[in-house]
């Protein structure tokens, strides 16, 4: 976990020096909010000044050029043009009997990727000792929906090892909702509410469509994990899938697995 704050500070920091503002994200954004789940990696949600529309592979050249601790490496897929952001310690340390140098990816996104909003000057921060100051995150509703997306989206991935990730993003959204406090104040917040703070119809984060999306998401992960539906009905939301949807989901999963049975990549029961 140090090395993976160490990755993400020197990473904001260096962004910060470029004049390029950003927000932990992620897991590590999670965990920061209180979540168990230790981060083994970093995830930075990076906004470009609109005068300057950089995309996420010249971002990364940027912080390689700006701090030596900073490499590209390839993809898995060789096939895939774009390269892989990682953070190197200086100094060695012994993993299993060898002496290695500590390496921590970290993942550059833009806004409009994944649904992500553009937050600009709006973003909360949260204090930190390894930041040394103020450490960027996104509201607790947009790592929340995002988490559930991830679950969502790898349910039905064509390749195993995001298609095995999905188990590990369903716990992560148990977490993050058995967070009391943080759920405790959203629950003014939510669409039953007739506040003005109702966070999850707020179409800066979430469009109008995207919220159309994220209400189906929620009633299908209430179906497979029934012991959560109580969490995601105090925060408003709808909890009984509507007609269709859960075959129209295991339609997809189906075919996601026939993709990778026939690829010869295979899948793994226990991920379903």
């Amino acid at each position: 976990y140090a090395l993976v704050l160490e990755a993400a500070q020197a990473a904001v920091s260096t962004l910060n020096k470029l004049g390029l503002k950003c927000a932990l994200f992620g897991s590590l954004a999670s965990k920061l909010y209180g979540a168990s789940r230790v981060p083994k990696d970093v995830d930075l949600l990076t906004f470009p000044p609109p005068t300057n529309q950089l995309t996420t592979e010249q971002i990364k050249d940027l912080i390689v050029a700006s701090d030596t601790r900073f490499f590209l490496k390839m993809p898995k897929d060789p096939r895939n043009t774009y390269r892989i952001l990682w953070f190197r310690h200086p100094t060695e340390r012994k993993t299993g009997g060898i002496n290695k140098k500590a390496e921590c990816k970290v993942d550059i996104l833009i806004p409009g990727i994944m649904n992500l909003p553009d937050l600009g000057e709006k973003t909360p921060h949260h204090r930190h000792r390894y930041f040394g100051g103020d450490a960027p995150r996104p509201p607790i509703p947009i790592i929340l929906l995002q988490k559930l997306q991830g679950w969502s989206d790898h349910r039905v991935a064509s390749e195993p090892y995001k298609m095995e990730k999905q188990a590990q993003d369903a716990e992560d959204v148990k977490c993050l909702l058995e967070l009391q406090h943080e759920m405790s104040c959203l629950v003014s917040s939510s669409p039953l509410s007739s506040s003005s703070r109702n966070v999850w119809s707020n179409s800066t984060w979430f469009p109008e469509e995207l919220q159309v999306v994220n209400g189906r998401r929620v009633r299908l992960y209430c179906y497979y994990f029934p012991e959560m539906s109580g969490q995601w009905a105090r925060l408003g939301f709808e909890v009984m899938p509507r007609e269709g949807e859960v075959e129209e989901e295991m339609d997809c999963v189906e075919r996601a697995v026939q993709w990778l049975v026939f690829s010869g990549t295979g899948v793994d029961e226990e991920w379903l």
